[in-house]
């Protein structure tokens, strides 16, 4: 963990590839499995089973999806080894790190979660809190990396706290007290990763295929979700303040952060210690340097306190489509 925040502190850019099984969310004709064969899950529920879809998530499930097969313990034990597979390969193709992807409505996510985990032998979702298979593939993949790899784990947060169960839907949400219980239960997980002393970063994502409307741009665009994100990861950072200086993983946060007053507002309010950027990376390739730019002709007049995150100007980036995000940033005085 000491290799991850020296060479960050050194400016040095890292190379972390993320592995990833998209269980019972792996479509049809892709990733070589023939067509009448069923995707793997820990259970045999099938995407959107006891839940009220809407039009657009019961049209990609029935056109995407199989139901799933419920895995054997030998089916787990290949999945455990296919991952530390990746993780060496990733060693040897000379990248700094790996991240684990149980987020979104993943495999690794799909075991840890009570709704899609029925299962009662040691892999139910009450074994280790659901996290026994996410524990083997980090603990085997330890002993085949270099001391100085690093190890992230993607989390799905809104899986957790936005109400998104069997039971409920958009039209019928999730009460305060089970809404509680679920984030107890999502602050429990990170305490334990944190436990392992074998992760030195957690990024809190959210969202699943069963609710495909979260990808789309109205709903990143919107302030609710990068508040939520940010909620949640701060209260992660207050659980990971009880464990000795340094030997907690870091916190990082992806979603809706995309203008430069939210990244700034995100980190002095210490909702997170490190910041994912997709989308915006991409279509703007050379966004740190325009952000350095911009902190540094601003940084006198930037509210280092606690601020939340505020409506975005209404055309801020809904009026331009994503090819002409980089010129956006410009015209707004990044």
């Amino acid at each position: 963990m000491h290799f991850f925040d020296t060479r960050a502190t050194e400016g040095v850019s890292l190379a972390i590839m993320q592995l990833s099984h998209g269980g019972r969310q792996s479509p049809n004709f892709l990733g070589g499995r023939s067509l009448c064969s069923p995707p793997l899950a820990p259970s045999a529920i099938a995407l959107g089973a006891g839940k009220s879809s809407d039009m657009l998530s019961s049209l990609v499930e029935a056109v995407l999806f199989q139901k799933p097969h419920a895995m054997s313990l030998g089916e787990i034990d290949d999945v455990v080894n296919s991952f530390v597979r990746g993780a060496k390969l990733a060693t040897l193709a000379g990248f700094d790190g790996a991240q684990l992807h149980a987020a979104h409505g993943y495999l690794l996510a799909q075991f840890m979660s009570p709704k899609t985990n029925h299962r009662t032998d040691e892999y139910s979702s009450t074994s280790m809190d659901g996290l026994k298979l996410l524990h083997r593939i980090v603990v085997r993949i330890r002993e085949v990396v270099p001391p100085e790899f690093i190890l992230g784990i993607k989390l799905n947060a809104s899986d957790y706290v936005d109400g998104a169960s069997e039971s409920t839907s958009k039209h019928s949400p999730a009460m305060p007290a089970e809404k509680e219980d679920q984030e107890a239960r999502a602050l429990g997980h990170i305490r334990s990763l944190a436990s392992w002393q074998a992760i030195d970063f957690i990024e809190v994502s959210g969202g699943d295929y069963e609710n495909p409307e979260f990808m789309s741009q109205t709903a990143l665009s919107k302030s609710p979700r990068q508040a939520f994100f940010a909620g949640f990861s701060s209260r992660a950072l207050q659980v990971l303040d009880s464990f000795p200086d340094g030997s907690a993983p870091r916190i990082l946060l992806t979603g809706g952060l995309r203008t430069p007053s939210h990244l700034q507002t995100a980190l002095t309010s210490h909702h997170a210690d490190l910041l994912g950027v997709g989308r915006g990376s991409v279509t703007t390739p050379d966004l740190p340097d325009i952000l350095r730019r911009w902190e540094q002709d601003n940084g006198d007049t930037i509210d280092k306190t606690y601020t939340p995150f505020g409506p975005e100007t209404p055309d801020l980036f809904d009026a331009y489509p994503a090819p002409e995000w980089h010129g956006m940033w410009l015209c707004y005085g990044v």
